[in-house]
């Protein structure tokens, strides 16, 4: 066997691994995991499979670009639970949530990037206690979509250049979304502060409440 069909043979292999770690043989053995938690009265690790799986579930479905609200925002108690577990004396989180606006649609991941960012990039540089607040409300005929972080803030110019890549392809992949789904009618803000945190405020247009008060 000559030197370039070694090199072939192991670049085969390698795909041939690669294909075998897939999305859904990641769910199956998160079931597993799930399943053998469960058995042994590993509540922790029973409660992380569960949440990853959800996670990783709606990853693997690309079937509805546009969910309701209240879908999401389990998507981001499921990611937050598995961070309380691993940070359980740090991290508190406020949550207030109009709970007529869950049935509203809107495109899928508009809410959980900016909570991972805000876990990831602002809280846990910071040493003290972390603090993470969602709100969510109506007000003239928009919904309020809130995510504010006690985090270590950040400025533009003081920003990794890696984090600026992650953080900033992340804000205008949503907002992208947003524009294409409302046009004008929804807007992005985000604002912070070195040593201040984090405020992610999102607009979205309450096309139901538009419904309800036509005549």
């Amino acid at each position: 066997m000559t030197k370039e069909e070694e090199r072939q043979l192991r670049e085969a292999e390698r795909r041939a691994l690669q294909a075998q770690i897939n999305p859904h043989f990641l769910y199956n053995t998160l079931y597993t995991i799930k399943a053998i938690a469960k058995l042994h009265g590993e509540e922790q690790i029973l409660t992380v499979s569960t949440e990853l799986g959800r996670l990783l579930r709606n990853a693997i479905d690309s079937s509805d670009d546009i969910i309701p609200l209240g879908d999401s925002f389990n998507l981001v108690n499921s990611y937050l639970t598995i961070q309380k577990i691993r940070f359980p004396l740090k991290l508190k989180t406020v949550i207030n949530i109009d709970d007529t606006i869950r049935s509203v649609q809107a495109p899928k991941l508009i809410i959980q990037p900016f909570v991972e960012n805000a876990v990831t990039h602002g809280l846990e540089p910071k040493r003290e206690n972390w603090l993470l607040k969602i709100t969510v409300f109506r007000r003239d005929m928009k919904i309020i979509i809130l995510i504010q972080d006690n985090g270590v803030g950040f400025a533009l110019k003081t920003m990794e250049i890696d984090n600026i890549k992650r953080q900033h392809i992340g804000i205008e992949n949503v907002r992208r979304r947003l524009y294409l789904f409302y046009g004008g009618d929804a807007s992005l803000k985000v604002t912070s502060k070195p040593g201040c945190g984090t405020v992610v405020r999102i607009i979205l247009p309450d096309k139901e409440e538009q419904r309800e008060c036509s005549i």
